[in-house]
């Protein structure tokens, strides 16, 4: 979480998370899912009834930049990104 939110806030959520019993395998992937069974590279094997799976990209922060830079006007948003232009 630490590339997504930032160190502060990374820590944070994943305290939060360890505190209500989730354990995260970091630096770890899984090789393989067998019904309930989730097989790692590590050799070690997980039972789940769900599994997330957080896949990330890089955003192309020159390219927004370029776009930033040429945008006429920006569009207001409230706090749930709905525009408020009429």
């Amino acid at each position: 979480m630490e590339r997504v939110l930032g160190p502060a806030d990374g820590r944070f959520v994943r305290a939060l998370h360890e505190e209500h019993g989730v354990v995260f395998h970091l630096e770890d992937t899984v090789t393989a899912i067998e019904g309930r069974r989730a097989s790692l590279k590590s050799g070690g094997v997980l039972e789940a009834d769900l599994v997330v799976v957080g896949i990330g990209v890089r955003p192309r922060l020159a390219l927004a930049e370029q776009a930033a830079s040429r945008s006429i006007a920006a569009s207001p948003v409230d706090a749930l990104s709905r525009n408020q232009r009429a």
